[in-house]
């Protein structure tokens, strides 16, 4: 919410730019080069589906959203019909 223009009414801006990833050696890398640079995760979660985080990005204005899913995570989009 921290990237919406601030006050009243209905606002839309673009915020993240989603990135995923296949492996527990990218997410460690990704984690690893992010702290190392001294970038802000403002936001980090893990639950049965996915690992997920946000990388703050000032420069681009808006945030850096990596995913690494688990299995029932690829399992829940493997599943999603496609045409």
């Amino acid at each position: 919410m921290a990237r919406l223009p601030q006050g009243q009414g209905f606002a839309m801006k673009h915020h993240h730019l989603g990135f995923l990833l296949q492996s527990q050696q990218q997410w460690d890398a990704m984690i690893a080069k992010t702290i190392q640079l001294g970038w802000s995760i403002p936001h980090r979660n893990e639950n049965p589906l996915v690992e997920v985080c946000f990388v703050d990005a000032p420069e681009l204005g808006h945030y850096l959203e990596y995913f690494l899913p688990k299995q029932a995570g690829l399992d829940f989009f493997n599943g999603v019909p496609r045409h």
